[in-house]
């Protein structure tokens, strides 16, 4: 039997599908939307259509249309999907480089390896050449490499990382230091040895087709390298 769910702004209810269960605006109109079990197939193989968090969203019907969730159907057909929230679109596959801000900033993205801390304070976030950050993460300092080493998995759904890496104001540690990138068991980028005095070090990294990534902290005991407005790019 049907299940009809009535009186729900179309805005609200479309946006959410698009985003993979996020509500991202509303309009006037009114609508009744019908569930009845619909079933998806991509090539003969059925789909159970999963938001951004993994929540099953479930196709409906309004007024004869059938309404699908954009981020299931792209990737059950391989693509990548994006919301660009300032322009209210919707990117299905390469979008050629035309978004400014990150798919997925790093310290929203979920670490499986050890400690790596997000910066709350302020001025932490402005490095001693007076230049902000909106976010940052810093490593645990332990000496050992192996420690320091923050994990997470893309799931090869982007394809840059970019980012600055920068001392905070105030910073007095001696020593030198590096930032190392891998992914997949393969060195991406090291940064050149950071002091107490180094201007920022911003980096730009191609990592299309990677999933197993690694950051990793080298140098001085207790030196002072944070890794400000990181983030993912598809």
């Amino acid at each position: 039997m049907a299940k009809r769910l009535q009186g729900l702004l179309a805005g609200v209810i479309i946006g959410a599908l698009l985003a993979g269960g996020t509500v991202l605006g509303a309009s006037t109109q009114r609508l009744d939307a019908v569930f009845n079990s619909i079933k998806l197939f991509v090539d003969g193989r059925e789909i159970t259509p999963k938001d951004a968090t993994g929540k099953t969203v479930e196709p409906f019907m309004v007024n004869g249309t059938t309404y699908l969730p954009v981020r299931a159907v792209a990737e059950a057909l391989g693509k990548q999907v994006s919301w660009d929230g300032a322009t209210y679109s919707v990117y299905i596959g390469d979008m050629g480089g035309t978004l400014e801000e990150p798919a997925l900033r790093l310290v929203d993205a979920v670490n499986i390896g050890r400690s790596w801390y997000k910066v709350y304070s302020k001025s932490d976030l402005t490095d001693h050449y007076g230049n902000e950050y909106e976010s940052a993460l810093y490593p645990n300092f332990t000496g050992d490499s192996s420690e320091n080493m923050y994990e997470t998995l893309l799931d090869m759904k982007y394809s840059r990382f970019k980012g600055t890496i920068y001392v905070p104001r105030g910073a007095n540690d001696d020593g030198n230091s590096y930032i190392s990138i891998e992914a997949d068991g393969i060195l991406l980028y090291k940064s050149p040895p950071i002091t107490k005095t180094s201007q920022p070090v911003r980096f730009d990294i191609d990592i299309s087709g990677r999933n197993d990534f690694k950051l990793l902290f080298e140098g001085t005991l207790w030196s002072s390298r944070y890794l400000g407005d990181a983030g993912f790019y598809q």
